[in-house]
């Protein structure tokens, strides 16, 4: 059973990968995904129901496992899981870079361009070309 204090340990534990039944004896997992906030983890369904994969899917799923689960499946899946991770935190990384580097530019407004001398800082608004 879930209990909503259960749920937001989880949601402070800020986990990566989510398995997640269909039907459970309070709720069911379609019910649970649209009272998060902020989904910031992946999800795996894992279910006796094949009549729900589709909905699994539009809830950008990795995968639909059926009980009982085939080792072979839950392989594949936790292989898809490691690489929608992966790509996710270059995505994550590289956005935070960007924005570090907007933010840089913004309050310095300046750039080092090397010289003989040792570097000399220009204004970025000075730069025409």
């Amino acid at each position: 059973m879930i209990r909503s204090e259960s749920w937001c340990l989880s949601q402070a534990h800020q986990p990566n990968l989510l398995f997640l039944a269909i039907e459970m004896p309070h709720m069911n997992g379609f019910k649970l995904l649209s009272k998060v906030k902020d989904l910031r983890f992946e999800t795996i369904f894992t279910t006796a129901y094949d009549e729900f994969a589709i909905k699994a899917f539009k809830h950008n799923a990795i995968d639909y496992l059926l009980k009982p689960i085939d080792e072979n499946d839950l392989l594949q899946a936790l292989g898809k899981a490691r690489e929608r991770l992966q790509t996710n935190d270059l995505h994550f990384k590289f956005h935070a870079l960007l924005n570090q580097i907007g933010k840089n530019t913004e309050i310095d407004g300046k750039i080092s361009l090397p010289t003989m001398e040792g570097l000399e800082f220009v204004k970025l608004k000075d730069i025409i070309r």
